[in-house]
């Protein structure tokens, strides 16, 4: 087993935290300490202790910057022992804590992730409080979309399940977080022993103090990944990434104290809704369910009662301002351009949001696309090679000054999320992710991509915004016209606002939140002045050009591109699956459809 220990001056709180490993009542462990370019005296401190028990093993970065997790991926990948054991330089490891967690896990071999309560203290070490954590394996999961389930000092996982997975720590805030969201959505199970086995150091060099701020935005986007995961994209999520659910979320799964506010009682109903549609996906029994929902109940008591009569109220208030309501017209969100955004605040977003362009042996449309995002002011752009071997794509690709990122595998539509070393960015950074043939109409204006963010922001449940494609002048000698105006028509039928619709997107030019995982929404689409058109959609059909020819011969089969000739492509009606629909065969589209029409019988 194999206690590991990143460190990075630390010497105030250093030598007590060594102590309390070694003093552990269970002895058979590596000390695996990791300095992660100390310049204080931490590396002497470590030195000392190294001489004096062969248990503490000391690596030491050789260099780049300082980084929690690079600091930690090292130790694992050096790690001797079948069980990791987390413990930060500035923490207190009570003496059974090993013992617990070794015995607790002998006994649950189907468990990969271990964790306890926490005994909070200060900088001087003195108590401040009990910190709970949820109970047992459906009430981690559950709290995975709401937050942390895990406090990381105090955490014993599995290295085979880790190396099985090939998972490790991202460098980013809350890379914790993460990495157990991670394991879990590969079914990893995990629980936590209801008793302190660490006494957790708070104190404003810490790093959660330091970058609190990104902290938050990387718990944010990791709830909203959990979310998309564990709801399989069927509903809409705004509601449960609002702050004060998450708060009463935390404090009904874990125990945890919270005073009660007005309106608490629907937070504790929406998390029995939460539990009710994440339940197929979280990979425990009935009885666990059970368990958890019984829990849940008499928890929640303590918010419906507190915040009754205050909801009462409330409600009554609410229904007196409905004539009101009525007489002004249905209430909507405020525009997402009501009030202009300072200039320089939409230059700045346009000029560093992560911009990742997909493509594989088509260069006329990613010239003209990357000519259009550098005219707008986008700088950070990303393009993806799928395996391409177009000459003069490749051409293209070593001239440019953008990064090219070269897949030595066609990864096909959804390569972005397929390759870990871009996963820290689109966990903490609004993205957009685009095919190359899609390109934005000439009087779309360059602030696009902002105007998408403001949009999100006034609709917290969109995962994603982008254009809507034109098809008012698609040309006579493209064959597929017809159905496809008769497709695009039917997909903006729920408009939220003039020119703006809920609808779903594929891989057309889109803007992301951070951590959002590939999905067709809940996604808005702009129409009037944003849109963008389709070039497939404007070919000639009877006449293939040599770049046209080239990319035909060399595309995976699945891949719809919407100008083949004849009829080979067939689309369901809309709202018969999304677009979805464009990626799939005409025999696996009748095929869904017969199994659908099946159970729609049987029922």
């Amino acid at each position: 087993m194999s206690v590991l220990v990143p460190v990075h001056n630390a010497e105030r709180y250093l030598e007590q935290t060594l102590i309390s490993v070694l003093a552990q009542t269970f002895a058979d462990f590596e000390l695996l300490v990791v300095d992660d370019l100390s310049t204080d005296e931490s590396p002497t401190i470590l030195r000392r202790f190294a001489a004096t028990d062969s248990r503490v093993r000391v690596l030491r970065r050789s260099g780049g910057a300082p980084g929690l997790s690079h600091a930690l991926n090292l130790g694992l990948g050096e790690a001797r022992g079948t069980l990791i054991a987390r413990l930060d330089a500035d923490d207190i490891a009570l003496p059974h804590r090993l013992a617990r967690q070794v015995e607790w896990l002998s006994a649950h071999p189907d468990h990969a992730i271990l964790g306890s309560f926490i005994e909070m203290m200060d900088q001087e070490g003195n108590p401040t409080g009990l910190h709970r954590e949820p109970l047992g394996a459906a009430a981690v999961a559950l709290h995975s979309m709401v937050g942390t389930p895990f406090a990381h000092p105090a955490v014993m996982m599995r290295r085979d399940f880790l190396d099985a997975h090939q998972l490790r720590y991202h460098e980013m805030p809350a890379q914790d977080y993460d990495l157990w969201a991670r394991m879990l959505n590969c079914g990893a199970k995990g629980d936590n022993i209801p008793e302190a086995l660490v006494r957790y150091r708070v104190h404003p060099s810490s790093d959660s103090n330091v970058r609190a701020a990104a902290h938050e935005r990387v718990a944010r986007s990791t709830a909203l990944r959990q979310l998309a995961h564990y709801t399989a994209g069927t509903q809409k999520l705004g509601p449960w990434l609002e702050p004060r659910f998450q708060q009463v979320a935390h404090a009904v799964i874990t125990g945890n104290a919270l005073p009660a506010r007005p309106g608490d009682g629907m937070e504790v109903q929406k998390l029995e809704d939460l539990l009710a549609v994440a339940e197929p996906r979280l990979g425990v029994s009935g009885t666990e369910i059970a368990d958890l929902r019984g829990r849940i109940a008499e928890y929640g008591k303590v918010f419906r009662s507190g915040s009754q009569g205050l909801d009462r109220a409330l409600n009554k208030a609410v229904s007196s301002l409905r004539p009101l309501m009525r007489r002004e017209g249905n209430a909507r969100s405020i525009p997402a351009d009501a009030g202009a955004a300072p200039a320089n605040e939409a230059a700045a977003f346009v000029r560093s949001v992560p911009v990742f362009i997909n493509t594989r042996d088509r260069v006329a449309c990613l010239r003209r696309l990357v000519e259009w995002l550098e005219r707008a002011g986008h700088e950070n752009i990303t393009i993806i090679d799928n395996a391409s071997t177009y000459p003069p794509l490749l051409a293209y690709l070593e001239a440019t000054r953008h990064r090219v990122i070269r897949s030595p595998h066609n990864l096909g539509h959804t390569s972005l999320w397929k390759l870990p070393e871009l996963h820290p960015v689109i966990m903490s950074e609004w993205f957009v992710y685009t095919d190359p043939d899609v390109i934005p109409s000439e009087e779309v204006p360059l602030d696009a991509v902002f105007r998408f963010r403001r949009l999100m922001q006034s609709y917290p449940h969109i995962l994603k915004a982008g254009f809507g494609l034109r098809i008012d002048d698609l040309p006579d000698h493209y064959h597929l016209k017809n159905r496809v105006v008769s497709w695009e028509s039917g997909l903006y039928g729920r408009q939220v606002e003039p020119d703006v619709f809920e609808a779903d997107i594929d891989t057309t030019f889109a803007l992301y939140r951070p951590g959002v995982p590939y999905c067709y929404g809940p996604a808005l689409r702009t129409m009037g002045r944003y849109q963008a058109r389709h070039l497939p959609w404007y070919t000639n059909s009877a006449v293939v050009d040599e770049e046209e020819a080239y990319y035909r011969a060399h595309a995976l089969s699945a891949v719809t591109t919407w100008n083949v000739e004849g009829d080979a492509k067939e689309l369901p009606a809309p709202g018969a699956g999304g677009v979805a629909a464009r990626e799939t065969f005409a025999g696996h589209v009748r095929q869904a459809l017969k199994r659908r029409i099946k159970s729609l019988i049987a029922k």
